[in-house]
């Protein structure tokens, strides 16, 4: 599936971040939560498995790390501003690679 059919919710206040994905019960596979700015992420609370997509200033991918499961974190490589949350398997159903620069709108 093309990264450019993903619909990206954006999470770059304070509150937003700070909810994330919190209260869900699942992601959809055509859907992102892009949390900026942010260096780690946590799944305390969370009900389901994310894949993380760390970004750099530029969007261009610096870590990925996938099948986070509940009650876990995640600290960004260096480098990394921003968070790019996926359900599980995406970042083997977008191919996503490190060194890859994501078109984010």
């Amino acid at each position: 599936m093309p990264i450019n059919e993903l619909n990206v919710i954006k999470a770059h206040g304070w509150w937003t971040r700070l909810r994330g994905l919190l209260g869900r019960v699942s992601l959809p596979s055509n859907h992102g939560l892009w949390l900026k700015p942010c260096t780690s992420i946590h799944t305390v609370g969370m009900l389901f498995v994310i894949d993380v997509v760390f970004l750099d200033e530029s969007n261009v991918v610096v870590g990925l790390t996938d099948r986070v499961p509940p009650f876990w974190f995640a600290i960004a490589p260096r480098g990394a501003n921003s968070v790019l949350e996926l359900s599980a398997g995406g970042i083997e159903r977008y191919e996503l690679t490190v060194g890859e620069r994501l078109e984010m709108h």
